[in-house]
């Protein structure tokens, strides 16, 4: 169900605020105060407020992603901002190696292993020889991991408890807090994964990008982001798109109203 706003007019402040008001409206339509649907809509809205924005406002970000971690996790807890990316970084390694598993991939840390920036090797186990560009399954997958600093949540009314299912103790920083890339092989244009250095120093990747737009490569990102502890935005294209919590979202303006709504084609709903 869509859920539209005015621009610049929605009476709307926070995180909170925005949440609490999908949520009511939700209910409205499906007659059930508390609705499952309504409440559903309501989280994800109040993540796509604080992310989206940044697309909205000079148009300089096109990308935004992060995670969200609470004073606990898995008995685990999170006292300080190094402690969080640690458990930041063992979260998304174990994420890697179950989505590598799903497909019958192997995987495998390549560099900086416990740095907040890393690179990964998925290897398929039952590679064939493809036919089919389109259809194309890779034999390799360079996965590029870059998580920036760790910040206290001090204020609840921005990413408090309705926005993301539980209470934020810890964010990442950075508009674009997790990059998560994927670049495969490609056998119909000669390229291959390779671990390189960047310009900074750094260990990165190179492939073919263009992975990451297939359709494994959206089962993947929908994997990746089946949880409220982590969320990734893109305005790349046409209009905007929000993985997060096991759901996909599209977003986009007119010029007089917002809108949002669970993303109607399936090739994007569907994840591993």
């Amino acid at each position: 169900m869509p859920f539209s706003f005015k621009v610049g007019k929605s009476g709307f402040e926070t995180a909170s605020d925005l949440s609490t008001g999908v949520q009511m409206t939700t209910d409205l339509f499906t007659g059930t105060v508390g609705s499952g649907q309504g409440q559903a809509l309501g989280l994800a809205v109040g993540v796509a407020a604080l992310t989206f924005s940044a697309f909205s406002d000079d148009g300089s970000h096109d990308v935004t992603s992060g995670i969200f971690l609470p004073a606990e996790m898995d008995g685990v807890k999170i006292d300080t901002p190094e402690q969080a990316m640690s458990v930041a970084r063992k979260m998304v390694s174990d994420k890697i190696q179950t989505i590598a598993q799903k497909m019958n991939f192997s995987a495998m840390c390549v560099e900086g292993c416990d740095q907040a920036r890393s690179t990964y090797l998925l290897k398929n186990l039952d590679y064939k020889a493809p036919t089919n560009p389109e259809r194309y399954i890779p034999k390799e997958i360079g996965i590029y991991v870059s998580i920036s600093p760790f910040v206290e949540n001090e204020d609840l009314s921005k990413y408090d408890s309705l926005a993301t299912g539980f209470e934020v103790k810890w964010m990442t920083e950075n508009i674009n807090g997790f990059q998560f890339v994927m670049a495969s092989d490609n056998l119909f244009n000669n390229t291959q994964v390779k671990f390189i250095e960047g310009e900074d120093g750094l260990p990165t990747i190179f492939g073919d990008l263009r992975f990451a737009r297939t359709e494994l490569g959206r089962k993947i990102t929908r994997t990746l982001h089946n949880t409220p502890h982590t969320f990734f935005g893109s305005s790349e294209i046409s209009y905007s798109i929000l993985y997060f919590n096991d759901r996909v979202y599209n977003f986009y303006s007119d010029g007089r109203y917002e809108t949002f709504r669970d993303y109607a084609k399936p090739e994007f709903q569907m994840g591993l």
